[in-house]
């Protein structure tokens, strides 16, 4: 954790590693199992960060994003051999994710900026270790497990309002994106 800038190329690595590359390969090793016995579900791991940003979190975020593509991407190849994927994606679980984590000091023009944030102490995350899990065994042993499970009433909050941010983004850039779709003359704007 740090400012994106402040982290080493070995940090960086070590990040996409373990929570990107990590998961793909294992997902790609555990496909052909679950093919040949003709369904199930892939359960990966995600976060609200696969959605949503924090300072000082990018490397982590990037990380997250990719999953969601990646995972995306592979429900649809797999679904017709019977495999379900699920994204879990938790808010702020009360775990000590934090404390492990790795903080980077930041460098001098970070300090006091959006990087610079208290980190939110543990007891006041709202999500359960076990509720997590409980909600994610549900999904899992139901017959139609979505694609997507968003845990958490933070999570929920902050995924669905950022969502909305970016539609309303889109929305109200539509006639611009249209717009491309025409030929333009070379030295005209």
């Amino acid at each position: 954790m740090g400012a994106a800038e402040d982290l080493c190329d070995e940090q960086v690595e070590r990040s996409i590693a373990t929570n990107l590359t990590g998961s793909i390969q294992l997902a790609r090793r555990v496909v052909p199992h679950l093919r040949k016995q003709g369904g199930g579900v892939l359960v990966q791991i995600s976060s609200m960060g696969g959605h949503i940003t924090f300072p000082g979190f990018a490397i982590y975020h990037a990380t997250k994003w990719g999953i969601e593509g990646y995972f995306e991407s592979l429900s649809a190849e797999i679904e017709p051999f019977g495999i379900k994927t699920i994204l879990v994606e938790p808010g702020m679980v009360r775990t000590t994710f934090y404390a492990a984590a790795e903080q980077v000091p930041l460098s001098e023009p970070y300090v006091g900026g959006p990087a610079d944030a208290d980190p939110i102490p543990v007891e006041q995350m709202p999500a359960s270790q076990s509720g997590v899990a409980n909600a994610t065994i549900e999904a899992a042993l139901s017959d139609t497990p979505p694609l997507r499970l968003l845990i958490n009433s933070d999570a929920y909050e902050a995924v669905t309002t950022s969502v909305r941010e970016r539609l309303a983004g889109f929305e109200a850039r539509r006639d611009a994106a249209y717009a491309a779709d025409a030929e333009v003359e070379a030295g005209t704007s």
